[in-house]
């Protein structure tokens, strides 16, 4: 629940938490501490609950920045299929919003990970069509022939 229990050992993040444990900020410094120290699984929990937490629903640029954080940590864990789930809700809750480019990139790399190329075409094409000289296009674009050169 706190970052390290033997209270010599407790990092900055932790003693906050203390005081503030449905923080979403402070949720998602912890969960960005144990990703530092390649602790993923346990960054996933302090992931989930700042998505659930009041301050993550009252505040849609956070509710962004979580899910591009949460969603890219879901990957490296291998649970490609919880990742695009998190960037697909997040990228159609505000397609406008903040961050677009990378939900629909790392929406259509969760599918291409689980060998759904069908259901990585979405994202792609709205990724070419929306952005099409950014860098994630030009990475789509890579990881999408490449994936299609397999099949």
């Amino acid at each position: 629940y706190f970052l390290l229990e033997d209270p010599r050992t407790i990092t900055p993040i932790g003693l906050e938490l203390r005081g503030r444990p449905h923080d979403p900020e402070l949720l998602v410094k912890a969960a960005a501490f144990y990703e530092g120290a390649r602790l993923f699984e346990i960054a996933e929990r302090y992931y989930e609950r700042a998505a659930v937490s009041e301050g993550a629903k009252r505040d849609p640029l956070l509710r962004r920045r979580l899910a591009v954080a949460r969603g890219t940590n879901l990957l490296r864990i291998g649970k490609a299929a919880d990742a695009a789930r998190v960037f697909r809700e997040s990228f159609e809750d505000v397609p406008e919003g903040a961050q677009s480019e990378t939900l629909l990139f790392g929406w259509m790399m969760a599918e291409l990970q689980q060998d759904r190329r069908k259901e990585a075409e979405r994202p792609y094409r709205e990724l070419l069509k929306r952005f099409p000289d950014s860098r994630y296009a030009a990475r789509a674009r890579e990881n999408f022939a490449a994936a299609s050169s397999r099949n």
